[in-house]
């Protein structure tokens, strides 16, 4: 589950990181053509840094660019590139005054929305998941054009989610998984949304959840795990044959998962749930050869 958390916090960073890659606002300089001013230069060096993980080289650049070309149109722009280098660079509160120049800049300026972003971002990374929120909440209600949307409803998801606001994370999974199906986490989105109804008592609903889940994305790195929890479903409901073919499926996929353990026991208790006590055996044996130590 850590594990998980790890990835998809990387994941959203990523997907937010495309978004500034792609957009039109953040110019790139074309192979083989010339700067047309010296600052498109100095800034498409820096920005190169940027690119590269140079960090500090970039943080560098960026600032002698806005030394140097005091009235630049790329100022916003370029306060956001520093405090991304310091938030790479494990320095929220750097990271903090870059972004809140550019979010607490007055109405509504260019990049203003990526600011507000990224002070959630940068909250979130730091475990103030109430602070997080409180960002995401402005960059929905401002800015509900914003091209970062889907991102910052899936964080708000996920800051709930360490927040053990349950029914609240739920709500924020499925509408990512339901608004925005063609978006990089619309998958992990509707599979976070079965698991915290699951983790609610809510099985029927998860069930129904991962039932579209698997017939949307049926090869998906989350299939082991759902037919993990679909299993755990139906055990809870006394549907053991159910149970049993869910945690071999499971476990034939990722038989090494934190959840292994478990679901080879269920196996074992379902079978002797059914009155097949040879095969509750046979699991019961799988499990002491394998977690016995």
């Amino acid at each position: 589950m850590k594990q998980s958390i790890v990835k998809i916090t990387t994941a959203i960073i990523l997907a937010a990181m495309i978004f500034f890659a792609g957009s039109a606002s953040f110019a790139e300089t074309k192979k083989g053509a010339k700067a047309e001013t010296r600052e498109d230069a100095d800034f498409a060096i820096a920005e190169k840094a940027f690119n590269d993980g140079f960090y500090d080289l970039a943080i560098d650049k960026f600032e002698m660019l806005l030394r140097m070309h005091p009235g630049t149109a790329r100022a916003n722009e370029t306060h956001i590139y520093i405090g991304l280098c310091h938030f790479h660079k494990d320095n929220p509160a750097k990271a903090l005054y870059e972004f809140s120049v550019v979010a607490d800049s007055r109405g509504v300026g260019a990049f203003q929305d990526r600011a507000v972003f990224w002070i959630g971002e940068t909250y979130l990374k730091m475990g103030d998941c109430k602070k997080a929120l409180e960002y995401y909440d402005r960059l929905t209600k401002e800015f509900p054009s914003s091209e970062l949307m889907p991102v910052a409803v899936y964080s708000k998801g996920w800051a709930c989610y360490k927040l053990e606001l349950l029914e609240e994370a739920a709500g924020y999974f499925s509408e990512v998984a339901e608004r925005y199906p063609y978006e990089k986490a619309a998958a992990e989105s509707l599979f976070r949304a079965g698991e915290c109804r699951y983790l609610l008592g809510q099985h029927d609903a998860a069930e129904a959840i991962f039932k579209r889940f698997m017939e949307k994305y049926p090869v998906s790195e989350k299939s082991a795990e759902v037919f993990y929890l679909r299993g755990e479903i139906c055990f809870y409901n006394g549907d053991f044959g159910g149970a049993i073919g869910h945690f071999k499926r499971a476990v034939s996929i990722s038989p090494d998962a934190e959840w292994a353990g478990l679901a080879r026991y269920r196996t074992a208790r379902a079978y002797s749930e059914t009155g097949a006590e040879d095969k509750a055996r046979e699991e019961y044996g799988k499990c002491l050869e394998k977690y016995g130590d």
